[in-house]
């Protein structure tokens, strides 16, 4: 069976609703996943519940950016969830640019496709 391990890039200090926000990332990974076989979506977001348990780990782009573009260059694709203010965010910036750097395709899902 192909595995693909694909990284999941949205928005994250700038939207207000973190737990829309969350909740919206984990079904956009797990409908992504059952939608293309073999595909292993990863994201630093998948850390956000850890963030009130260790708040000196910084909740923003600071702090995970080379988190970040470690993971990001580890995978064969990104894809970028076109949640509110994604186009504007430094961190989605900065991951698309790392993986367009590195020739690693990119794919940007609307929201609304992943909603159920």
């Amino acid at each position: 069976l192909f595995r693909m391990l694909v990284y999941l890039s949205a928005p994250y200090s700038s939207v207000p609703d973190k737990d829309h926000l969350y909740q919206s990332v984990m079904r956009t990974s797990g409908l992504y996943m059952i939608r293309n076989q073999g595909a292993r979506v990863v994201s630093p977001l998948f850390c956000v519940p850890a963030l009130p348990l260790v708040p000196e780990m910084g909740s923003d782009y600071n702090f995970w950016g080379d988190y970040s573009r470690e993971l990001l260059q580890k995978c064969e694709k990104v894809i970028v969830l076109k949640y509110s203010g994604w186009n504007e965010s430094t961190g989605v910036k900065d991951e698309i640019a790392t993986a367009l750097a590195a020739n690693i395709p990119v794919e940007y899902l609307e929201l609304s496709d992943y909603q159920q």
